[in-house]
């Protein structure tokens, strides 16, 4: 290679190429899988004003991201089974969105229309194994309390 630094080069130039054009293909494929897109427009267009939003358990911030983006409406999220997402500092009452499961619990048999969004991975609890799936995604479903 250090005899010939042109074909070093151009063989760098073809090896970052190729593995650019393979990074936007495994995109491709498992962008719809992590992207709650269809489920934030689908709440957009049918959810009204006063109906909640919660996301299901999970242990990342950044996993609500898309569906608040999609959504275009503040969401609350539900801790998974490790106690996370949590914050790393006081929160005020007002901006706390993280909730319990057992307040999960209460805001799904109460009277707001409650819009649910569970991973395929996580198991339902008990309340929620009658409840109504309005849309199906892979990997993904999105619930809702009073249909």
């Amino acid at each position: 290679w250090l005899r010939c630094p042109r074909l070093a080069l151009a063989a760098y130039g073809v090896l970052a190429v190729a593995i650019t054009w393979f990074t936007f293909q495994a995109m491709t494929i498992l962008t719809p899988l992590q992207c709650d897109r269809a489920a934030g427009d689908y709440v957009r267009r049918e959810a009204s004003p006063q109906d909640l939003v919660i996301m299901g358990p999970i242990e990342e911030f950044e996993y609500g991201a898309s569906l608040t983006y999609y959504g275009r409406r503040h969401i609350l999220m539900v801790k998974g089974p490790g106690g996370l997402p949590q914050f790393p500092y006081p929160v005020p009452p007002a901006s706390d969105y993280i909730i319990t499961p057992e307040r999960l619990q209460e805001l799904w048999q109460g009277p707001r229309k409650v819009w649910l969004l569970l991973d395929h991975a996580t198991p339902p609890e008990p309340f929620l194994q009658d409840a109504t799936a309005v849309l199906t995604l892979p990997g993904k479903r999105l619930l809702v309390n009073h249909p």
